[in-house]
């Protein structure tokens, strides 16, 4: 009779299937053993199983039919083997014996034994440890339909290199934006990058900045050290639950486990390394390239950490620090001309013609220091709290990517690193009681506050230093205000979410539900460069604007056996925004004009005589006037001027001269001379007798128009409909399959094509 041996491994896809929930009678032979902290998540009992044996180190002996159909709710917390075994078994009709304090074996309790159909067999020794990258915990990202990888903490170790973005190295398609620049991660997950495409999370808190790059696009860059990362689990692709389009990366900071030697309950881990090929960072603007790279006995790139772990029956405290220095990186020595660029016997500007072989690369410098403080809280079984806040404060080297393609100086300055410090503090609560499958729920709360100040934006230029700076913006004097960017990120979010499983006649249903409430605002610092107003209008000043968003989800998993699930569900989202700044434009309007005739009544008089009948000389060549023999009375010019038409065509108040406190006009005889003008007040003129005509000249002028600030509003909803079908090749093949390992073919159900492959035990 062949033998089929259901490993960890073997589940790459597969979802939960139904269980029999049968009463387990006490265990016998238990070894208690010490208390150590476990963190399984509910699902199938084999994988459990496996994950378990590899955190104890114990040998578990299973027949594969017992584990095939049934599930387990999880475990976490602290717990000593028999413990944890205990916890795992419960309602499964399962029971277990120590042999030794090493090996274990599991069989169905004697009614369950009854109910089972089948020879029985004799158990069957696995080990638990030796599973290759499949063991542990890190199938949980594998065990269900959508495309997963998962990143543990041991792999991250081994990955940390010079930038933060290369824990993500080597996942299919997942890339990062500009790594060895900002001192961010911007992951990129099948062509879809930015403008939150993908969600990235730390202990469920988002805590990015999204980065203008000019022509080169904008980068959403996410803060963390590597030292402080437990694992990293990559869905790609959308799905109700998951509020991105091109998918998630969560990150899980370090846990005690990760700390703590087993067997301890106390315990600190120190880590530390220095490099080579780098030099310190200049201090100035035109600075010349340092020729030597360091030493590994004079380094300028290292970083260290120190972790500190407490792990309770009841609670768990996780305390680190870390820092990292690097400084500018040094280009190689080969391969330099295939990145240049030649046209009409030309060399184009480009990355390969500014930095020469073996020379020093400005701007690629990164200083950090971060800090995280998490306190794990089980006060009741089945309950757990943790609480976490986390630091980060860095200098990064970077420029504006124009200043490579527009350069014509032939070589690139250092500019000044930009700066990001950011705080983060979370809270999740979580609700799982072992006899209870419609609960397993679990609430979480996230505050992040990020403040960032670069030069890679247009945002904080001011009127007043465009005539001064628009010839020359890379100028030492005129990039920092040309492309200064300050602004501060504030998140808060809150969201709760449920999983029900049911067993039904016609298999499993699991019911996955939840909702999240999350706001947004972003802000330039109270310092922020400005002019009076300059905060309230946009086009070449800061950003300012919130963002409410709403979102319920739902998914209703089918798994009639082992082997197939469909899920069906949807997503609704409703989201408000608000721009604090105001939109302007210049609008062109016709002007026109009114004349305005300005007069005097004055009477005129008789000339004076004697009593000889002669005019009375005036003694300056003319004659006195008799004053009290008036002839007549009429109207004498004073002047004029000219009543101009506001930007809608009225003639208003506001644009009469005579209204207007410094109005001016043309004395007689001066007409169109501004030379000659003067105060309408020294003309001394009769307003009741002014003369208002209409004129034929027209002109053109220019007007700021300012308009209501942005308010959006919308509400859309995306379903989702998913499945996927194992085919297991275990019992067809003619020969025996080696030892070490489970081979499986797994079939996209909407393709034909079968993808088999065996992977090690």
């Amino acid at each position: 009779m062949k033998r089929k041996i259901v490993m960890r491994g073997m589940l790459a896809a597969a979802l939960y299937s139904g269980a029999s929930l049968c009463v387990m009678p006490p265990a016998t032979a238990q070894t208690p053993g010490k208390a150590i902290t476990v963190e399984i998540p509910a699902g199938k009992l084999s994988t459990a199983l496996n994950a378990l044996a590899a955190r104890l180190g114990l040998q578990i002996g299973i027949e594969a039919s017992l584990v095939r159909e049934r599930t387990t709710s999880g475990l976490s917390g602290s717990f000593t083997p028999s413990q944890a075994i205990s916890r795992l078994l419960r309602g499964t009709g399962l029971q277990y014996r120590f042999l030794n304090d090493k090996v274990v074996t599991i069989t169905a309790t004697p009614q369950a034994s009854v109910e089972a159909e089948g020879t029985e067999l004799e158990p069957i020794i696995v080990s638990g440890a030796g599973f290759g990258r499949f063991n542990g915990e890190k199938t949980a990202a594998y065990d269900q339909a959508q495309s997963a990888y998962f990143v543990d903490e041991e792999t991250i170790s081994r990955l940390t290199g010079s930038s933060p973005s290369d824990i993500l190295k080597g996942i299919p398609g997942v890339y990062t934006g500009e790594a060895r620049t900002g001192g961010g991660i911007d992951p990129n997950i099948r062509g879809l990058q930015g403008q939150k495409r993908v969600k990235v999370t730390v202990d469920g808190a988002e805590n990015s900045i999204d980065v203008y790059r000019g022509y080169a696009g904008r980068q959403e860059r996410n803060y963390i050290d590597p030292d402080l990362i437990s694992s990293v689990s990559v869905f790609k692709g959308p799905s109700p639950a998951l509020d991105a389009i091109g998918g998630t990366i969560a990150m899980s900071t370090i846990r005690p486990q990760d700390i703590l030697i087993e067997g301890n309950e106390i315990g600190v881990r120190l880590r530390g390394s220095v490099a080579s090929n780098s030099a310190s960072l200049p201090d100035t603007f035109n600075a010349p390239e340092n020729t030597d790279r360091n030493s590994f006995f004079e380094p300028q790139t290292g970083n260290g950490s120190a972790a500190f772990a407490l792990s309770q029956e009841n609670f768990d405290v996780v305390g680190a620090y870390a820092k990292r220095h690097n400084g500018n990186y040094f280009a190689g020595s080969k391969g330099r001309d295939k990145y240049r660029i030649f046209q009409d016997g030309r060399e184009e500007n480009s990355v390969a013609k500014l930095y020469p072989d073996n020379g020093e690369v400005f701007n690629t410098s990164s200083q950090t220091e971060s800090a995280l403080f998490k306190l794990t809280l089980r006060p009741f079984e089945d309950h757990t709290l943790d609480l976490g806040y986390r630091y980060f404060n860095g200098r990064m080297g970077e420029i504006m990517s124009s200043q490579i393609l527009r350069n014509s100086t032939g070589s690139i300055p250092q500019w000044d690193p930009s700066t990001v410090k950011s705080d983060s503090v979370t809270a999740r609560y979580r609700w799982n009681p072992q006899d209870n499958d419609l609960i397993d729920l679990t609430a979480n709360f996230a505050y992040s506050h990020l403040a960032y100040d670069g030069y890679l934006t247009l945002s904080s230029q001011t009127p007043s230093d465009r005539p001064a700076c628009n010839d020359d913006p890379f100028s030492e004097r005129c990039y920092k205000r040309f492309y200064g960017a300050s602004r501060i990120m504030e998140t808060t979010s809150v969201d709760i979410a449920n999983t029900s499983k049911v067993d039904t006649e016609i298999g499993q249903f699991k019911i996955n539900y939840g909702a999240a409430l999350r706001f947004e605002k972003l802000f330039p610092p109270s310092d922020a460069p400005s002019e009076a107003n300059g905060r309230q209008v946009s086009g070449n000043f800061h950003q300012q604007a919130d963002r409410e968003q709403f979102d319920s989800f739902g998914t209703v998993t089918w798994e009639p056996d082992e082997r197939l699930d469909i899920s069906l569900g949807g997503r609704f989202t409703k989201f408000k925004t608000y721009d604090h700044n105001k939109r302007r434009e210049e609008e062109t309007y016709t002007i026109n004009r009114k004349s305005l005739y300005f007069y005097k009544n004055e009477t005129e008089y008789d000339f004076l005589v004697d009593g000889d009948g002669n005019l009375v000389p005036d003694g300056n060549g003319w004659y006195l006037y008799d004053y009290s023999l008036p002839l007549e009375t009429r109207p004498v010019p004073r002047g004029n001027a000219f009543w101009y038409s506001d930007a809608q065509g009225n003639y208003t108040d506001a644009t009469d001269p005579r209204k207007m406190p410094d109005g001016k006009g043309y004395p007689v005889g001066h007409a169109g001379d501004d030379s000659e003008m003067t105060s309408l007040s020294s003309l001394d003129f009769d307003d009741s007798l002014t003369l208002v005509e209409s004129d034929q000249w027209s002109s053109e002028g220019k007007r700021t128009i300012y308009y209501d600030n942005l308010r959006r509003r919308n509400s859309g909803f995306a379903p989702s409909l998913s499945g996927s079908y194992e085919v297991s090749m275990a019992g067809s093949f003619t020969r025996p399959i080696p030892t070490g390992f489970a081979c499986r073919a797994s079939r996209n159900p909407w393709s034909a094509t079968l993808r088999p492959r065996c992977l090690p035990i």
